[in-house]
């Protein structure tokens, strides 16, 4: 069976590592195909956004996550975010769990929207 962006999850993982509720290969991959209709949207929106030449140290990407949230009317899982942001070229840095909690965020150079979303 193929695997919708088999190639690219693996070298996601490579990159990133565990994340949120994904501590194994295996588990990532059952994620992102389980949400695989939420890419193209996160990407839609990612286009909007404007790539700095640096990481933004003030927003995280489980922030980014709500704005994209906001803006689009849909729950997306982190998981599915990142992995958008991962296909879009985007730099990722990982940054640790936030506040204590389960999600790990990573900083990203995503900046700020300089077009409509679409």
């Amino acid at each position: 069976m193929s695997i919708l962006h088999e190639p690219e999850i693996k070298s996601f993982w490579e990159a990133c590592g565990p994340l949120d509720c994904c501590e194994t290969l295996d588990d990532l991959t059952k994620d992102i195909m389980k949400n695989k209709n939420m890419i193209e949207p996160c990407r839609k929106w990612l286009s909007t956004c404007n790539r700095l030449k640096n990481i933004n140290k003030n927003r995280d990407t489980l922030r980014l996550k709500h704005d994209a949230e906001s803006d689009l009317g849909q729950w997306i899982p982190h998981s599915i975010f990142i992995f958008s942001a991962f296909l879009d070229g985007f730099e990722l840095k990982p940054a640790g769990k936030r506040d204590g909690g389960e999600e790990w965020v990573f900083q990203t150079n995503v900046g700020k929207q300089i077009k409509p979303t679409i």
